[in-house]
């Protein structure tokens, strides 16, 4: 609302007179209850300045009751300093972006016109406020431009010199080195100098991930897999983890080999003896489907373990399908327990469990027993 102090005419729209009288208009005091209604006038419903000459703004800002001189004061000095402007073209980016660019408004304030922190950061409020952001509380006040190289900016954070180094990591990661995306995502997902938060700590991870950071790849994929800062989605999560893998990160393929695949998917590629992709996922299913064909999805898994020389696990499967009754399983922990693969040996229960399949008519457990026997 703007109002002439001669005639006491009230207008909506400014105009630097009052049409009535020529007096000079003011904005009322309740219009500037927070100066961010003031500049609230000065923009459109999507955040993008009206007035984007500065000149124009400042003699826009002439037209502000002389009591408000503080904030006559700073809302010019907003629009002369570019901080405006900087504070703007952010507008429809990421929360992360928006709090870098925040952090060095404020920072600009403080060290090139000598504001205290306090006063910048409420000068700075007025802007986001206007433009309706959600209130972000930057967590670092970043210098322009580090005193510290990026690699040295590594080697700090790499040695848990976190506050020393995390408004350099920070910095160079804005500027798009990969490395140090990566540490600024690890940095907000686990606070380390910054105030922790996981949305921010995926972003970062992403912006390296496409950059083929391969431990931000990993994060991504982990991210994904959980559903953590983002929806759950196991097909882009094996995608990430996969690229990660090929550059030979073993936190990758350990992950890789985790996430469950679709049962057919993981079945087809058991036939087609992929067994480290497929038999993660095998046994969670084995353990859905219990008493299935008298726990033959146990079997295969002994199988595809038995294939890998991983004689624990094959016989840790084979004898839940054992329990289930399943024949197959009972003629290969008999053969286990005689050659003592994964269990120690012991001939005369290993003879037990092979009598037990053979009795079904199992042919490789009369096989094993003819040859155990030294009948052909």
């Amino acid at each position: 609302m703007y109002i002439c102090k001669k005639c006491n005419s009230k207008y909506k729209s400014a105009s630097k007179n009052c049409p009535k009288c020529g007096d000079k208009l003011l904005v009322s005091q309740e219009t500037l209850t927070e100066p961010a209604a003031f500049l609230g006038f000065l923009i459109d419903n999507n955040g993008v300045m009206l007035l984007s000459d500065r000149d124009a703004f400042c003699i826009c800002v002439d037209v502000l009751d002389p009591q408000f001189a503080k904030e006559k004061r700073l809302l010019k000095l907003l629009a002369t300093s570019g901080v405006l402007e900087d504070l703007y073209k952010v507008h429809l980016r990421s929360e992360a972006e928006k709090e870098l660019a925040i952090s060095k408004a404020i920072n600009h304030l403080r060290h090139r016109h000598f504001l205290s922190r306090d006063v910048a950061t409420e000068a700075v409020n007025w802007v986001t406020d206007s433009i309706g952001w959600n209130k972000i509380e930057p967590s670092f006040v970043a210098i322009e431009e580090p005193d510290i190289t990026p690699q040295e900016a590594y080697e700090l954070f790499s040695n848990e010199q976190y506050k020393k180094s995390i408004n350099a990591v920070l910095y160079y990661a804005e500027q798009g080195i990969p490395e140090l995306q990566a540490y600024a995502g690890y940095a907000y997902h686990h606070g380390l100098g910054v105030k922790e938060d996981v949305k921010k700590a995926y972003e970062w991870y992403l912006k390296a991930a496409e950059q083929g950071e391969a431990f931000a790849q990993y994060m991504v994929g982990g991210f994904l897999a959980v559903g953590r800062a983002v929806d759950e989605n196991l097909t882009e999560a094996r995608k990430w983890l996969k690229k990660s893998a090929d550059q030979d990160n073993e936190e990758a393929k350990q992950l890789l080999r985790k996430i469950r695949l679709g049962f057919e998917e993981a079945f087809d590629l058991l036939k087609k003896k992929q067994y480290e992709e497929s038999l993660p996922s095998l046994e969670t299913y084995a353990e859905d489907l219990g008493d299935y064909r008298n726990g033959e999805m146990y079997y295969y898994c002994g199988l595809g373990f038995d294939q890998l020389k991983d004689y624990d696990s094959a016989f840790r499967n084979f004898s839940k399908a054992a329990d289930k009754g399943n024949e197959n399983g009972q003629a290969y922990v008999g053969l286990y327990y005689v050659l003592g693969n994964g269990v120690e040996q012991y001939q005369k229960k290993g003879r037990y469990y092979l009598n037990m399949a053979a009795g079904k008519g199992n042919k490789v457990a009369v096989d094993l027993i003819r040859l155990i026997n030294g009948k052909d």
